[in-house]
């Protein structure tokens, strides 16, 4: 795709296939509906790609993508999984106001600029294991009802875990920190290393 592209606001009843694509210009698929599988792995966004306030009832595959411009899926809700698993974000990344039902996995992806996570529900086993974080990373006042593992991760820039509860172990073992770490306020109601 060489220009805009615009799905905002579809509803897709039996396969979502946007796999190994291309897109030049700004990718819009916001506020849509997914009631499959809906597959966006191994892509190329050089413009801004707003997936904002979606609906994912089925798996959601991520895996594989570079973001060149601003990547948006924040106020989204991910009834099944949710793979973002070896992804690249080049420009700013948001994810906050999310829910997340199932698994959630983000992990041996490379986040270059600022990326938020803030103020969201994870309600299965969350991984963001292995990933690189060279400016402010935002994982504050978010619920974990499952295992968390931040574990092997580099944060090169502030990193704010403020005022969140972790129901299931949390695991921030192996990691390196080099700017400002707050974990002030939070809730540790199972094992935290």
């Amino acid at each position: 795709y060489r220009g805009q592209v615009v799905f905002r606001g579809s509803t897709y009843q039996s396969e979502a296939n946007f796999y190994n694509s291309d897109y030049k210009g700004q990718a819009d698929f916001c506020n849509s509906v997914y009631r499959c599988q809906a597959n966006f792995s191994c892509s190329s966004y050089q413009g801004e790609a707003d997936f904002y306030g979606s609906i994912y009832r089925d798996q959601a595959i991520f895996r594989g993508s570079t973001y060149e411009g601003w990547a948006n899926f924040s106020r989204s809700f991910y009834q099944g999984e949710a793979d973002f698993n070896r992804s690249f974000y080049q420009g700013e990344a948001d994810f906050h106001n999310s829910t997340y039902g199932n698994s959630a996995i983000f992990s041996r992806s490379t986040y270059n600029k600022r990326v938020n996570f803030s103020n969201s529900t994870y309600s299965g086993w969350t991984d963001f294991t292995d990933s690189t974080y060279p400016d402010w990373a935002d994982f504050s006042s978010s619920t974990y009802g499952g295992q968390v593992k931040f574990t092997g991760s580099a944060y090169q820039g502030d990193v704010n875990f403020s005022g969140s509860i972790y129901q299931g172990q949390a695991d921030f073992c192996h990691s390196v920190y080099r700017g400002q770490v707050v974990f002030r306020g939070s809730t540790y109601q199972s094992e935290a290393n």
